[in-house]
């Protein structure tokens, strides 16, 4: 973890233009004002810069830690070399508190800072001048504290003027950092949702260009304004795939923002002219998905990244958003954006396409192995071996000497004797538990290797005492529940780490949750199709054995994995699973519970749904390296979440696509409006007692394989629709509907086999467009309302044979 200027609040400690001053020629203070937060989050990681300086002729150790009124016993801070006659900024970060009750919001606390000299171990307060030895200041936490945040230079007050007509149109709150560096750590960038870019001011700084990339990684939207940026900086935060090749720089009078083909976001219905000329850049975006054009050329793109997104503009703050100059004439539009700006808005804040909630606890898992070592099959089976082998000996013997009669002395001896063998050993094992060390976590990792690491680890000790913890990775690390005793100190150093300090661990069982940012060689997973399914290989082979494996596709759907040496991967057409099952055995031992466990809060209450085609495995947890704890016994599980990237197949190949690989989403339909009755969020159906219903469904498989031809298309219709009519039509690519399929109080599992060529389109993202129609009911039941008859769609499935163009 390194210095920064900090970009979530900013406390700056003065009293007068020199800041705090100390004894012995010490002060703190600050160099420059730095814009911060009015308000902060509740339970967010928050920076705090100062600026320390010494007037001695000595080099000294300084110390800073604040800790808030009411929190004496955690305090934060930083430690840093002060040399002689000099003044260094610096920061670190303070958690704010957890909001107590929606009735106390907002919350004002006190933050209290002290300023102390180290050395040979030795602490001493410095004494500030009119304050004594703790400097007191306000902090304020909201519930509606700005969680979207612009990077801009000073004189750049178009592009903060669109910030601030977007946040206003979603009626939240804002603020900006000008002409300042960037934070380095992604946990600068806690409790902000939403990022804009409008500055070069990182383009030379790989860390903080890395920070916002796992920062986005981990579910932040960011927003590049490509002509205040530049090329340079937009491609070096978009090196996992994508890219933004110059072609020309432009200025436009005249500008006319319009939807891209195919896309859904609304353009300009007619042109805009300006007295000023306002800047584009022309560009060619590879894997982007591109909303709105100017003049042929993209004018805003998006991109997936990890949780996160990435929106590219490339006109102008002004073609955006009204200024006086033309505002008259748009009255219609809501005031302060374009019709193309409240596109933009949209998809900037629409909400994410998963439900947003804490990820799997997996603190449960982790304390459930904390105990004595049952004793191993192996050692069980060798005793008993034993004992039928002294058992026959003894029985040769006495037979030789013709005294058989005195086994009736020996057996039970010979009995007694392995019963008391496994009984001491299982003794043993219950009255010596060792120290043990056990950690589970979910990374999420991307193609270039970076990691997202959150879990828990909890250990048991049989002795109490100190144990520095230091964190290399960018992240946090903290007990629950928080451990009693002293004040415990998290300290950011030079070095880059996070230090904790005077932890008091006492013996027993102690859980920790963490969340960490690491960089590890780049895995991915690369397959194609092909007549027997998907196939390929995985990168960066992980060294110990793949014990569970699925792949999830964008549908809500799920199929198993089959690992061969070298990474090679199976996605067998056979390999679909049900809606809870994400291990292959039917009868689980207490580790697949665990992965069970983990899965379905991760896939069931997440409804987490990727956008693309996620590998997931459970392996064996690498140690997480950040005390001089060392076990006797070490275990845990990691689930790991790798992207794949699909290969197409050569021209004129078949392949096939089972039930998990083709995903279907409902759509808008220009008369009967959207559906009532599925999900896109979720990828669920929801029952219905409505008069009359019409869905509209694309089916669709991963965009990357390019355009394809369809041989046939099975449909499996899993219908409770009693009393009611269902119709099913296609509607083919030019638009008219067709009707192939009516049926009359459907309960059961109805088929259908499409093969007719007019029915499909080659785009593999909208293959195939249907139509489900569900009628009021035939009869009405007496006593009964019309909307009586309670009826549902519980699941349709599609499998399918295609042709690569």
């Amino acid at each position: 973890m390194r210095s920064f200027i900090p970009l979530s609040l900013v406390f700056i400690f003065f009293l007068s233009g020199n800041g705090l001053q100390g004894q012995d020629g010490f002060s703190l203070g600050s160099g420059v004002t730095v814009p911060g937060r009015i308000s902060s989050p509740f339970n967010t990681w928050v920076p705090i810069e100062f600026s320390a300086r010494n007037a001695s002729d000595e080099d000294r150790m300084v110390l800073i830690t604040s800790a808030l009124d009411g929190e004496a016993s955690q305090s934060y801070g930083r430690r840093l070399w002060l040399p002689a006659n000099s003044v260094r900024r610096a920061s670190y970060l303070v958690r704010t508190p957890a909001l107590p009750n929606p009735k106390s919001d907002p919350v004002n606390a006190e933050l209290r800072t002290m300023f102390l000299l180290e050395k040979n171990g030795v602490e001493t307060a410095v004494t500030f001048f009119g304050e004594g030895k703790v400097n007191t200041r306000p902090i304020r936490c909201a519930r509606d504290a700005a969680t979207t945040l612009i990077l801009t230079d000073y004189g750049k007050v178009e592009a903060e003027s669109l910030v601030r007509s977007i946040t206003d149109y979603n009626q939240i709150s804002y603020y900006s950092i000008r002409g300042q560096e960037s934070a380095r750590r992604v946990m600068d960038y806690d409790g902000l949702t939403h990022l804009v870019l409008a500055s070069r001011s990182m383009e030379m700084d790989p860390e903080a260009i890395d920070a916002v990339r796992e920062w986005v990684f981990a579910g932040g939207r960011l927003w590049i304004m490509l002509d205040q940026t530049g090329e340079s900086l937009a491609n070096a935060l978009l090196t996992d795939g994508g890219s933004l090749v110059p072609v020309d720089e432009t200025e436009l009078t005249s500008i006319a923002i319009t939807s891209h083909p195919g896309s859904s976001t609304s353009g300009d219905s007619q042109e805009i002219s300006y007295e000023t000329p306002v800047p584009m850049v022309n560009v060619l975006a590879d894997d982007f998905e591109t909303i709105l054009d100017c003049q042929g050329w993209p004018a805003a793109m998006v991109k997936p990244y990890g949780r996160g997104e990435v929106l590219v503009t490339t006109v102008g703050a002004p073609a955006w958003h009204l200024t006086k100059h033309f505002e008259a004439r748009r009255e219609e539009e809501t005031p302060g954006l374009t019709r193309a700006g409240l596109s933009l808005s949209e998809r900037f804040y629409r909400p994410k396409t998963f439900i947003e909630v804490a990820e799997p606890d997996c603190s449960e898992p982790t304390l459930s192995q904390i105990g004595y070592v049952i004793p191993s099959r192996s050692r069980v089976v060798f005793i008993l071996i034993a004992f039928c082998a002294a058992l026959v000996l003894v029985s040769l013997m006495q037979w030789k000497r013709e005294q058989l009669m005195s086994m009736t002395v020996y057996a039970p001896l010979l009995a007694f004797t392995a019963m008391g063998a496994l009984v001491a050993m299982g003794a043993s094992s219950r009255t010596a538990i060792p120290t043990t060390s056990a950690t589970m976590y979910i990374a999420e990792v991307d193609e270039s290797g970076h990691r997202l690491l959150e879990g828990a680890r909890t250990i048991y000790r049989d002795d109490a005492g100190d144990i520095p913890i230091e964190l290399d990775a960018d992240g946090f690390y903290e007990f629950v529940p928080s451990l009693p005793g002293a004040a415990k100190r998290m300290i950011w150093t030079d070095s880059g780490s996070v230090r904790w300090e005077n932890l008091d661990i006492p013996a027993g069982v102690q859980t920790a949750k963490f969340r960490l940012m690491q960089n590890e060689r780049p895995t991915a997973a690369v397959l194609s199709f092909g007549m027997d399914g998907l196939s390929g290989r995985l990168t960066n082979v992980p060294e110990s054995e793949i014990r569970e494996s699925l792949i999830a596709f964008p549908g809500g759907r799920f199929s198993r994995v089959e690992f061969a040496e070298g990474g090679l991967i199976q996605c067998p057409l056979s390999g679909t699973l049900a809606d809870d099952q994400f291990v292959s055995g039917d009868v689980l031992d207490d580790r697949e519970r665990r992965y069970v466990s983990i899965s379905k809060e991760l896939f069931q209450s997440h409804r987490r749904l990727p956008d693309s085609p996620r590998l997931y495995y459970w392996t064996d947890a690498s140690p997480i390296r950040i005390d001089d704890i060392s076990p006797e016994r070490r275990v845990g599980d990691a689930l790991f979440s790798v992207p794949i990237s699909i290969h197409a197949p050569a021209p004129g190949s078949p392949f096939a696509a089972s039930s998990s690989m083709i995903g279907y989403r409902a759509t808008n339909h220009p008369i009967y409006g959207t559906s009532t009755v599925y999900v896109n969020q979720d990828g669920a159906w929801r029952a219905s007692t409505s008069q009359e219903s019409y869905t509209t469904l694309q089916c669709f498989l991963p965009d990357d394989i390019g355009p394809i031809g369809v041989s046939e298309i099975r449909a499996t219709l899993d219908l409770r629709i009693a009393n009611r009519e269902l119709k099913l039509l296609v509607i083919r690519p030019d638009g008219e509907e067709q009707e192939i399929a009516t049926w009359t109080s459907p309960v059961g599992q109805k088929q259908v086999v499409l093969q007719d060529e007019a029915f499909f389109s080659d785009d593999p993202q909208d293959f195939l467009t249907l139509l489900l129609h569900v009628g009021p009911p035939l009869q009405q039941i007496e006593g009964e309302g019309e909307n009586a008859l309670g009826w549902s769609i519980n699941d349709i499935t599609f499998e399918g044979e295609f042709v690569a163009r």
